[in-house]
């Protein structure tokens, strides 16, 4: 969670580090960044899980779904790891 420290470090958008230019975009990141850091702040730990198909919610292979986005943060140079 290297984007969060830093965010709350240096008092800038998430979006504004990562150098997101699309509003809209920038405004969704910033979003879940938000809600993330109160779920931290509450003690939880953010979770996706993988979206159920077909009625079978086994993710015996512990994917969560989020592979292209977590591609892409990978990418912009945040740090994702699986739990």
């Amino acid at each position: 969670m290297t984007v969060l420290t830093a965010v709350q470090r240096f008092h800038v958008r998430p979006s504004e580090m990562l150098r997101l230019q699309d509003g809209y975009e920038a405004y969704c990141f910033d979003e879940v960044c938000c809600w993330m850091l109160g779920q931290l702040e509450e003690g939880k730990h953010p979770f996706f899980q993988r979206a159920v198909v077909g009625g079978n919610d086994d993710c015996g292979d512990n994917h969560n779904g989020n592979d292209a986005t977590i591609a892409l943060l990978r990418q912009l140079g945040a740090e994702v790891k699986r739990i």
